[in-house]
């Protein structure tokens, strides 16, 4: 694969991959810019079970606009003599996931502050368009080089139409309470990534999205330590 081009991308070296995935650094030859590929697996080609969950990932995490959430660029095939693979183009992030920076060891209780809030703000976002991430977890969160948390990989996303949207048919628990199925399972974002399970007395969005109802000062991001772990946007998402 490496120096193969899919699309107009160059593949320069894989970055790492799971069950479903695989992900390689890459350059964009048309904007001179590096992205990354989240591409199916090779014993997966074939597999349109993989392709509609790589479709409705790139569908899902597109639709979201929010500078904590990794952009999507495009999704497209890559026709080899061994069959055709799908992939998707992100962001390329350079920078640690949470999980390689909490190997260095405890980071300061600002610092924490600080990531949870810009993951729950991504989760808030996505929560407000009816998708639930469901697989939020250290490795599908990265940091960029200027300190910016990304959330990745909404590969086993559920989407749940908002009532009240005249977009969309809402055909389940039209209940938008916290006994609703949104809210059920945008607690069960919360409570997987942070520890904490919100209650009707701390509603989801409230609980996720304190960076919502209040002004962060420049100072709390200035206590950040500089990233020293090299990794990639989606490095480590399958």
């Amino acid at each position: 694969m490496i120096g193969e081009t899919a699309s107009h991308y160059r593949i320069l070296e894989k970055l790492g991959g799971g069950g479903m995935g695989e992900v390689f650094l890459a350059e964009d030859l048309r904007l001179r810019r590096r992205v990354a590929l989240k591409m199916i697996r090779p014993e997966r080609r074939g597999d349109e079970e993989a392709r509609q969950r790589l479709v409705r990932e790139a569908q899902v995490a597109s639709a979201l606009n929010h500078p904590n959430i990794a952009v999507i660029y495009e999704i497209d095939d890559l026709d080899r003599q061994d069959g055709r693979r799908g992939f998707i183009a992100m962001e390329y992030v350079a920078g640690p996931t949470l999980a390689q920076l909490g190997s260095q060891g405890d980071l300061p209780l600002a610092d924490v502050v600080e990531i949870v809030v810009q993951v729950g703000e991504a989760l808030a976002e996505a929560h407000d368009h009816g998708v639930v991430h469901r697989d939020v977890k250290p490795t599908n969160v990265l940091m960029t080089e200027s300190r910016r948390v990304k959330v990745v990989d909404f590969g086993v996303a559920q989407f749940c139409p908002v009532p009240g949207n005249d977009e969309e048919t809402w055909t389940r628990d039209p209940d938008p309470s916290p006994t609703g199925e949104l809210a059920a399972l945008a607690h069960a974002d919360i409570a997987r990534s942070t520890g904490i399970a919100p209650t009707p007395s701390a509603p989801a969005v409230a609980v996720m999205s304190p960076g919502r109802r209040s002004t962060r000062s420049s100072a709390s991001r200035s206590s950040w330590r500089g990233w020293t772990t090299p990794s990639a946007a989606a490095s480590r998402s399958s």
